[in-house]
Formats: C-alpha cells, structure tokens, sequence
C-alpha cells in the first residue's frame, strides 16, 4: 500500500500527452488486478494504464530499433518446447546426443521425450536471461556439451534472437541514436516485482537515461542490505571458525 501510494504520486502528473497510456510494469496479472482497484478505490476512477510484463516492454524497445523486423522475437519457453521436441524425435541417431537416446530409449509413448523438451526450454529460458555471456559463446563455438550444440542447433543456427542479442542490440541504437524514442512510453514505473535478471536491469537502466525509469520496491532500509548473511550462514561460517581456531 506504500508503494501504491508513492505510484500514485507520480502518475498524478502526466509524462506526455494527458491521452498517453501510463506503462506500469508489473510480474504479474493478479498484482496489475489489485493495482488498479487499489487507484480506483484511492481516486475515484482508474483509466488508461497499460500493464505489461518486462519481456514485453524489452520486446518492445527491441523493436523501436530501426530496420528491426516486427516479428523478430525471443519466442519464448512455449515455442521452445515444440522446436526441442521435434529437434529431439529426428537427431536421436547424432552421436552428440548419445546420452539423450540412451534416456528415451523405450520411451514408445513419448511422455519422456516430451518432458525432457520441456525441462530444456525451461532451462534455456534461463539462460538466455540469467546467462547471456554463456549464450552469446554457445552462439559463436558450441563446442563442449551436448546442450551448447543443442542450443547452437536450435537457437542461433536458426538466426532466433535470444535475450542477450536484444541488450547488445539496444544499447548499440541508444548510443548511436538508431532507436526510435517515440515509440517508448514516456515514464515506465515498474511496480512490486521481486526480482529481475541482471540482464533486464541492465536494458533498464540503459533506457532510464533516455526516459523516465521508476521503480516501487519494497525493501526495508535506505542501503544496500542484499549481501547480508542470514542466521543459517552465520552460524554455519561461526562453526568453520571454530574448527579452524579462529
């Protein structure tokens, strides 16, 4: 309710023109539903917000680059799933994935290979978010194991944008001022969302030197606290002392 309050103060006044949907990014379609009750229930009327996830708002400044093609788009883990599943039904016989063949030997219903496909796109979901260094290498030299050449064969060698391409991109246009600003909101208050990959805080703070970046999180001092060791890790680094006659 803090937060709300402090959000409300902001988009009190508008950034643009007073018909210009106010962006508020949110993790979440249950906390845009509270959102916009709560500003209802605080002004009187809640109208002209647009709540994006952060992948869309990415996408969407992606795409303000120009010469970038409208549909070319990190596709996601759903998409990645059907793309894995069918690389995995048709290779099984490529010595580089002996290991997945000896895991769905048997599997005559297909129920293994179709949740192996998806724990994948799951993990390469992640990656491309939590680990855009080891996704950009796997692009230029999949040598190593069989998920680098999985992700070689399914991802860069069919040109698919990931993530990390994306941040690499965007920062190139803002510094060479090959991004159309116009097509970006002009505030972005990102509102109660946990966390975010360093990647995304990375495009985040890139565009908050050209637009009005916000952020409403809750956290319960002014500094830094996230190094902070908990009860467990404290008492577990007091026994290593002690061990060691510290």
């Amino acid at each position: 309710e803090e937060l709300c309050t402090s959000l409300k103060g902001v988009i009190a006044e508008p950034a643009g023109s007073p018909i210009t949907p106010e962006t508020i990014v949110v993790q979440s379609r249950s906390m845009q539903d509270w959102l916009s009750m709560e500003l209802a229930r605080r002004t009187g009327i809640t109208a002209n917000l647009s709540y994006p996830f952060p992948h869309t708002l990415i996408e969407q400044a992606y795409q303000s680059i120009e010469g970038i093609d409208s549909e070319d788009k990190w596709p996601g883990q759903g998409q990645l799933l059907w793309n894995l599943l069918e690389k995995i039904r048709s290779d099984l016989q490529n010595p580089e994935y002996k290991c997945i063949a000896e895991y769905l030997a048997g599997d005559e219903q297909g129920t293994r290979g179709y949740q192996l496909a998806q724990n994948i796109a799951g993990l390469f979901d992640k990656y491309s978010h939590f680990r855009p260094q080891m996704a950009l290498e796997w692009d230029q030299d999949p040598k190593g194991e069989w998920q680098a050449k999985l992700w070689n064969s399914i991802i860069s060698a069919a040109g698919i944008t990931h993530p990390a391409i994306m941040a690499g991109r965007i920062k190139k246009a803002l510094e060479t001022g090959t991004i159309d600003l116009d097509k970006l909101p002009r505030r972005i208050s990102l509102f109660g969302i946990p966390s975010l990959s360093p990647l995304y805080l990375d495009i985040f703070g890139m565009l908050s030197e050209h637009i009005e970046v916000h952020l409403f999180l809750l956290s319960p001092c002014r500094e830094y606290w996230a190094d902070i060791a908990d009860l467990v890790q404290r008492k577990k680094v007091a026994r290593q002392q002690q061990q060691n006659g510290e």
